[in-house]
């Protein structure tokens, strides 16, 4: 079911490079040990972050809820910068989002 929608919403020639995993499943792991591999977290995505803390790693941002508003893009530059992505030939990597998929 999640590759036929994947398939429906990327393509079916690059579904198979985009790959949803949960938490805690090595995402970051195989981005700082493969070059061609993204870990792609939707965060940046989805939030506007305020600018007193756009400059700190997503990991600081996270519970920073208060300083943060809900993107009206979202999530079409998500997927458009995964298929962006995808097409450069890069393996994608990203927290699995019922919302998105």
């Amino acid at each position: 079911m999640l590759y036929n929608n994947l398939s429906n919403i990327l393509g079916s020639e690059y579904a198979e490079n985009f790959n949803n995993d949960y938490m805690g499943t090595g995402k970051t792991y195989l981005e700082k040990n493969y070059e061609n591999i993204v870990d792609f977290d939707f965060q940046d995505y989805k939030y506007i972050y305020d600018e007193s803390i756009r400059h700190l790693p997503l990991e600081k941002r996270k519970g920073s809820v208060n300083l943060r508003k809900e993107n009206p893009l979202y999530p079409d530059n998500f997927l458009s910068e995964a298929i962006d992505l995808l097409k450069k030939g890069k393996i994608v990597v990203s927290p699995f989002i019922k919302h998105v998929f």
